[in-house]
């Protein structure tokens, strides 16, 4: 009887482990793939971290790059303002120059019509002249047809 109740809980002891070793295998199941689940997502986390990585690279080559872009463009921008603060200056030296001829072309033609009108009066100061002596001239031959008439007329009065 001691033996029957020995075998009895050595079953049940027996019985009990087996269940508790297959408890043990579903936990260490769950456990590896919970490990398992927990590996691929450190993968995929790694695989996420390296390709953040990568396009964070990508994105600092761009940055530089743009950067590079900007520099340039600022340098050709300093650049157009200088050529067209050279410009604005020969614009305005164009635009004195430019002032400067038409006060002289002003002055030019104020002394060209002064000229003119030098020239017309002189011209009609000459017609008037060539009128005065045309009629000097005239006065001189009557003066002189007088005279011869009045020589004749003294020589036959004589």
């Amino acid at each position: 009887a001691v033996l029957a109740a020995d075998k009895l809980q050595a079953e049940q002891q027996l019985g009990d482990t087996t269940r508790e070793v297959a408890r043990w295998k579903v936990a260490h199941q769950k456990l590896e793939t919970s490990l398992n689940q927990q590996d691929t997502h450190r993968q995929q986390l790694e695989q996420l971290l390296s390709d953040t990585q990568q396009e964070l690279v990508q994105q600092t080559a761009q940055l530089k790059t743009l950067e590079d872009q900007l520099s340039q463009t600022q340098q050709k921008l300093e650049q157009a303002s200088d050529q067209l603060a050279a410009a604005s200056k020969q614009l305005q030296t164009a635009t004195r120059d430019k002032l400067a001829m038409q006060d002289r072309f002003r002055e030019a033609e104020t002394a060209r019509n002064a000229l003119e009108d030098d020239k017309r009066r002189l011209e009609s100061a000459r017609v008037t002249d060539r009128h005065a002596m045309e009629q000097q001239i005239i006065e001189v031959e009557q003066l002189k047809e007088q005279l011869r008439a009045t020589t004749e007329s003294t020589a036959a009065a004589s």
